[in-house]
């Protein structure tokens, strides 16, 4: 209007936690204004007021609030090497490489003549099993990299494979897998047979780890050993009725105990002289436990055999034994301990 003099208009800004505004003086005056604020902090809680000065009069705004966004996540990289193995005609396992630091995937597998995949399923390692698939059928798997924070990454190619027919028998897989015996650094898994099968292939690992420790057992145990304390394992084992006929995996997990004062003091207190040994090894327990067996265990946690201890003392005869690495475990009255020790 006439004799309407505007003198200046902009912005003031600043973090709310700040005292002082930002002032940014607009060149010029238009019935919409728009300015960047640039320089911001991420997270963080702002205010902004607009201004205009009128024949040296300044008029101010309300304030508005509003605030930045976190940063942007870092890239997440899509996994490498995605591969199968063990193709069986119902079960498959899938490998692959992390891309970078992540720790968790997600993997997703269909029918290779479907349009849309299945679910996705969270894991931990870089490597699942599959199971529960249709022989002589084509399927395709992918996996993408879980960084946390939403920040997923862009899904693999996807792998083909195709699983074989199935044996005119099929081999049942075992049933009623069991973990007993459990203490800091050993437990016996237990299982019963799906069939007439007399062999297994058993797995133990970290709950964390990717790979598994396998050994092919001919009884339904296996006793492990060298394990840590306080930790958590999974177990798995699966029927081996032929070279080419075995059954998928039925798994389970268990929690290693806690060192306790007592197990530690039984340890400390086991001798085996000597260490590497020929033909046989001198068991001392230098304690005020009483031991009355004590077990020798083959680093695939078969049972060799048990020997009994008298005053804590026991001749252990070597000579059948093939070289390598053997564990003896001393049971005493609720307390266990384990030692090592080498076969030439």
């Amino acid at each position: 209007p006439s004799g309407v003099t505007i003198d200046a208009c902009g912005f003031q800004w600043k973090a709310l936690s700040d005292a002082n505004y930002t002032t940014v003086t607009l060149p010029s005056v238009a019935a919409t204004m728009t300015h960047n604020l640039t320089g911001l902090t991420a997270n963080t809680n702002y205010t902004y007021k607009a201004f205009i000065t009128v024949n040296g009069v300044n008029i101010e705004g309300n304030d508005v609030n509003f605030t930045t966004q976190n940063d942007q996540p870092q890239t997440c990289n899509v996994p490498t090497g995605l591969a199968t193995a063990n193709v069986t005609y119902n079960a498959a396992d899938v490998n692959w490489t992390a891309g970078g630091t992540e720790t968790a995937w997600n993997v997703q597998y269909k029918l290779a003549s479907a349009s849309n995949w299945g679910n996705s399923i969270p894991v931990t390692a870089a490597t699942y099993h599959i199971s529960g698939l249709n022989a002589e059928t084509a399927y395709q798997v992918r996996v993408q990299a879980n960084c946390g924070d939403n920040n997923t990454s862009n899904w693999t190619d996807p792998v083909s494979f195709t699983t074989p027919a199935a044996p005119a028998d099929p081999c049942n897989a075992p049933t009623n897998l069991q973990v007993g015996n459990i203490t800091q650094n050993s437990a016996t898994m237990t299982w019963t047979a799906g069939g007439n099968e007399t062999t297994w292939k058993v797995g133990y690992k970290l709950s964390t780890a990717s790979q598994w420790q396998e050994a092919t057992v001919q009884q339904t145990s296996y006793e492990i050993e060298g394990l840590t304390a306080n930790s958590t394992y999974d177990v798995r084992v699966k029927a081996v009725c032929a070279a080419d006929n075995e059954s998928d995996f039925i798994s389970t997990t268990f929690t290693t105990t806690g060192v306790g004062i007592d197990n530690i003091t039984l340890a400390n207190s086991i001798n085996l002289m000597p260490n590497p040994a020929d033909n046989y090894i001198e068991l001392n327990v230098n304690s005020n436990v009483e031991v009355k067996e004590a077990v020798v265990i083959n680093a695939f946690g078969q049972k060799i055999q048990t020997v009994v201890l008298n005053d804590n003392h026991a001749r252990i005869d070597l000579s059948n034994m093939a070289a390598g690495m053997y564990f003896v475990r001393v049971n005493g009255e609720g307390v266990s301990a384990t030692k090592k020790f080498i076969k030439r």
